[in-house]
């Protein structure tokens, strides 16, 4: 029999008016923390506290409270990650908490003790299963990006976590693809922002090895490159500026390196990118492909847009990235070697593009 224990922590209500007046009990929260049967409940009350406070000011002065009552010692925190047998809301309720830990190491650089979490955490044999469970299709819009921001803070602690966390995840389970299909127009960073955001998190400390071992994910980067079309402004930019600063314009990363990223898939998706109409959503995606019968020509003469200042933006970034990609002698790929599949039309296509706006903008 499992430990019977009461938990409370609805994700998806809307934010109650915050009592600033309120002082959070950090001596009754660790000694429940302590007892299997309110552990969790504590941690659910913590989390509240946590979501409602203002400031980051706030949350580390609470932080830090926490840990001076515990005296850094993190045994009681260790003890719910050693835990096995946990439901899917605890699991939320513990990832939630962890996360609000580790981005208070990371703020404080603090690696000893982000390091003594991330440890435990691998050590347990099925701890990435769960993380794959809860990645799962059943899980909630709301519990996947918590899940994925769980990952993010243990990748942002140093390059070491970084590597050892993706030395972890095989990115050829079936939990990964639906996630890049999960969007949602009201908001700017849903479900399939975090999972990208968390697949290129170790790119941060431009890694060659690291980086190489990402481009050897061409299905992931197809995933990311092909709904850029129908992304919105931001994800776009934050898409093509992590790839431009930390892979193409990282010293080391070999033209070879990104001739396989920049494939012909990749490279097509770039340039319908140049007809962008904005934000979609999935199922308007799906009748789209539908209605058209996926037909993926690249006629540059039918490829219109209407302007607008989103447009006329999201342009002028795809085709700063490109002039990179295209033009660049240092960073770009212009050149052609059939043993890595990138076509000489492919090439063309793009280069006609980039020198149709180059007209546009003299």
């Amino acid at each position: 029999m499992g430990i019977k224990r009461k938990i409370e922590e609805n994700i998806d209500e809307p934010e109650k008016k915050n009592k600033l007046d309120q002082i959070f009990p950090i001596e009754i929260f660790i000694k429940n923390l302590k007892d299997p049967e309110s552990s969790f409940l504590a941690l659910s009350e913590f989390n509240e506290h946590v979501r409602h406070l203002s400031s980051q000011e706030e949350i580390d002065q609470l932080m830090e409270n926490f840990l001076q009552y515990l005296k850094s010692n993190l045994n009681d925190v260790l003890a719910l990650i050693t835990e096995e047998k946990r439901k899917s809301s605890e699991n939320i309720t513990l990832y939630r908490f962890l996360t609000t830990l580790l981005e208070y190491f990371s703020r404080k650089n603090d690696l000893i003790l982000s390091e003594t979490i991330i440890k435990k955490f691998v050590s347990i044999s099925n701890s990435i299963y769960t993380i794959y469970f809860m990645l799962s299709s059943h899980s909630t819009a709301s519990h996947l990006k918590i899940t994925l921001r769980f990952l993010i803070s243990m990748i942002q602690q140093n390059e070491f976590s970084a590597r050892l966390i993706f030395s972890l995840i095989d990115f050829k389970r079936l939990c990964w693809k639906p996630l890049f299909k999960r969007r949602d127009i009201r908001d700017s960073e849903d479900v399939r922002y975090w999972v990208i955001k968390f697949f290129l998190s170790p790119l941060i400390y431009q890694h060659i090895d690291t980086i190489r071992n990402l481009i050897k994910e061409p299905n992931i980067f197809h995933e990311i490159f092909n709904g850029l079309v129908n992304d919105s402004r931001h994800t776009i930019e934050f898409i093509l500026g992590e790839i431009r600063t930390n892979i193409i314009m990282v010293p080391g990363v070999t033209k070879t390196d990104k001739i396989h990223l920049f494939d012909d898939r990749n490279l097509k998706s770039l340039i319908r990118l140049y007809n962008w109409t904005g934000q979609q959503k999935q199922k308007d995606i799906i009748k789209t492909k539908k209605k058209n019968k996926f037909d993926e020509s690249l006629d540059f003469d039918e490829m219109e847009v209407k302007e607008s200042s989103d447009r006329n933006e999201v342009r002028r970034i795809n085709h700063t990235f490109m002039m990179i990609i295209l033009n660049s002698k240092n960073y770009g790929i212009n050149f052609f070697d059939t043993n890595f599949g990138t076509s000489t039309k492919i090439i063309e296509i793009g280069t006609k593009h980039y020198l149709f706006l180059e007209q546009e903008s003299n």
